[in-house]
Formats: C-alpha cells, sequence, structure tokens
C-alpha cells in the first residue's frame, strides 16, 4: 500500500511540477519556477521514499547483513545537493531581477496564467496531504505521515506562491517586483530544507545516536523489569531511518537460560513498540556481581 501510495503522488508531483514549471516560463513568473523547483523535491522525496520501501523488501542478505537502509541515506544526500543547487540558481536569478527592478528596468508582469496554475496546484495537492495523511493513520505508516507532512508544506507554499503572483497581476505595476521577492523567499525556504536534508543524511552516515530523550526513554523502559539489575551501556543510531539499538545489561547469575530468554524476548517487544517494528537491536546480558 504504501509503494502504491507513494507511486502515485510521485506522478501526481512530477505532472504539477512540469505544469508549474511551463506555467512559469511562459506567464514570465519567477515565482512560480521557483515554486515548481520546492514541487521538484517532494517528487524526488517520493521517488527517494520508493527506493527506499523497495529496498527494505530486500531484507538481509549475506552481504548485506543490515539491509539497505544505507542507499536510502546516499539518495538523501544526493537530494540534498541537487535542492541546494536548484536554491542557488533560483535565488541567484530572484536578487538579478531585484537589482533590476531598483535600477529602473523594465519588468514584465506575470501573465493570468501563472495564477490559474498555482490554485489547480494547490487544490490538488491540498487533496493529496488529505488521502495521504488518511492513509497514513488507517495504517500507522511513518513514511506516508512524512510525506503528508510534505505535501502541507508545498500547499503552504504554493498558497503563498498564489499571493505573490495574484498581487504582481492585479496591483499596480510598481508591485510586480512581488513576484521576485517570493521567488527570492522560496528559494530561501529551498536552501533551509536542502540543509536539514543533508545534515540528517551525514548524522547518520556517521552513526550519531538518538536524542538524548530517546536513549532516557530505553532506560526507563529496561528499568520497567526488576529482573534486570543493571544497565550496562546503550547504543543507538539510525540506519535507513530505522533505529537500532544495541543493549548490555545485568540479571542475576542464578536465573536460567530459558528466564533469561524469555525475560528479553519480552524486553525487545516492548523497545520494538516504542522504536518501531522495523527497528534493529540486540540485547547482551552479562551476569550481576
Amino acid at each position: 500500500m504504501e509503494q502504491k501510495l507513494t507511486l502515485r503522488a510521485a506522478v501526481t508531483n512530477i505532472v504539477i511540477l512540469i505544469m508549474k514549471f511551463i506555467g512559469g516560463m511562459l506567464a514570465h513568473s519567477s515565482a512560480l519556477v521557483a515554486d515548481a523547483a520546492h514541487s521538484a523535491a517532494d517528487a524526488v522525496n517520493d521517488v527517494a521514499a520508493l527506493f527506499y520501501i523497495r529496498m527494505e523488501k530486500k531484507g538481509v542478505n549475506e552481504q548485506h547483513d543490515y539491509g539497505y537502509g544505507r542507499y536510502a541515506t546516499m539518495a538523501y544526500l544526493l537530494i540534498s545537493v541537487l535542492l541546494c543547487a536548484a536554491a542557488i540558481w533560483i535565488g541567484y536569478h530572484a536578487v538579478g531581477e531585484i537589482i533590476a527592478w531598483f535600477e529602473g528596468e523594465y519588468m514584465e508582469r506575470p501573465g493570468w496564467l501563472a495564477l490559474a496554475v498555482v490554485v489547480v496546484a494547490v487544490l490538488v495537492k491540498y487533496l493529496l496531504y488529505r488521502y495521504t495523511r488518511s492513509e497514513a493513520a488507517d495504517s500507522d505508516s511513518e513514511i506516508l505521515a512524512h510525506n503528508a507532512q510534505r505535501y502541507r508544506n508545498d500547499v503552504i507554499s504554493s498558497i503563498g506562491t498564489a499571493i505573490a503572483v495574484g498581487c504582481a497581476i492585479m496591483l499596480s505595476h510598481k508591485w510586480v517586483i512581488i513576484d521576485s521577492v517570493a521567488a527570492f523567499i522560496i528559494a530561501v525556504f529551498l536552501l533551509i530544507t536542502a540543509y536539514r536534508i543533508f545534515h540528517t543524511a551525514v548524522d547518520e552516515l556517521l552513526d550519531k545516536s538518538l536524542s538524548e530523550e530517546m536513549e532516557e526513554e530505553i532506560r526507563k523502559i529496561v528499568a520497567q523489569d526488576k529482573d534486570i539489575m543493571a544497565v550496562t551501556d546503550v547504543m543507538t543510531r539510525r540506519v535507513g531511518g530505522r533505529a537500532s539499538l544495541e543493549l548490555v545489561v545485568e540479571m542475576e547469575g542464578t536465573l536460567s537460560l530459558n528466564e533469561v530468554h524469555r525475560h528479553v524476548l519480552a524486553l525487545e517487544e516492548k523497545l520494538s513498540e516504542y522504536l518501531g517494528q522495523t527497528s534493529h537491536m540486540a540485547v547482551h546480558v552479562n551476569p550481576y556481581d
């Protein structure tokens, strides 16, 4: 279900970005072209999500004991670089237009086609957001929930673009610069998005630990088992979006192997509820001195 819905969303986003780009070029709207780049980010993210889902289905094998999660991480790293390049290009041209306007150069007013395209895009993307959010809630899918959040952000961005384009069209000609200013603002947001994706991907590649709050919650879950006398070490990281945990605990040496195994299985079940069913974990038990 995740794969089919994400594929449909990817196709929808590709159609939207093509509409925005062509509409922006034909109607002379820098803001709409910039918003097309924002939609392109959604489309590329959908493709990366499809890639991740496909790799996850392969599971583990002799060459990949932890699965293919790092492939998705590398894909997101590439996405961040492409987004950064697009943001710089859009920002550069927007600044050029703003400077030219201040120097008195004539700027062509955006056409009504730009406004019509962005309004249609807002409506389609809003419907996609509502549908994806509903499916994410029904299936408890983290991927679909993340996708829905991105679609909502794109709706908000496109509404801002619609306002800017509408003002540039309907107000006096001196306000035509609003279109270029909106393009520059979108470029800044794209740059911020690229940085966040890049930072997250690099953290994952460098095996950054989960947050202190999450590790503290893990210790609290472990502490619920009164037969676990101590937690010696908690080592965490993320692999392709999945949480990975290596836990070292101490239990009474008088317990039988079957009893220890039963405690470990119960602990892993509780930790999976918190970290996610796809999380990887290894629990090592030492005798308590």
